[in-house]
């Protein structure tokens, strides 16, 4: 059977998780980002080719980033919940957000 505690640790990992792989995920969108306009840089490709693919992957680069923000926020409200009710979620490492931060505050971290 599943306890609280036990429970609070895999919502713990999870989060930490979803934030590494958010973070890489906009590491490499912008990776993929730069090596696509470096590639517009010969002449044989031509400085205007693929403007709607690069559009798309500034897309893609602004969604993954509401998303870690989105995620940043979850953090911070889990925690929240967490001070207001029973420690279910051990911030172990110190990187939970402050309960009370503002958005732009999470945003920044």
């Amino acid at each position: 059977m599943l306890t609280l505690p036990v429970l609070g640790q895999r919502i713990q990992r999870e989060v930490q998780e979803a934030e590494t792989a958010l973070n890489d995920a906009i590491a490499k969108v912008a990776a993929l980002t730069a090596s696509c306009a470096q590639a517009r840089s010969f002449p044989e490709i031509g400085a205007t080719t693929g403007q709607a693919t690069m559009r798309r992957l500034v897309e893609a680069s602004q969604l993954v980033t509401q998303a870690s923000g989105q995620i940043a926020r979850v953090h911070g409200e889990l925690r929240s919940l967490n001070d207001d009710r029973i420690v279910m979620v051990p911030d172990f490492n110190g990187d939970c957000p402050p309960a009370t931060a503002t958005v732009s505050a999470v945003q920044a971290a």
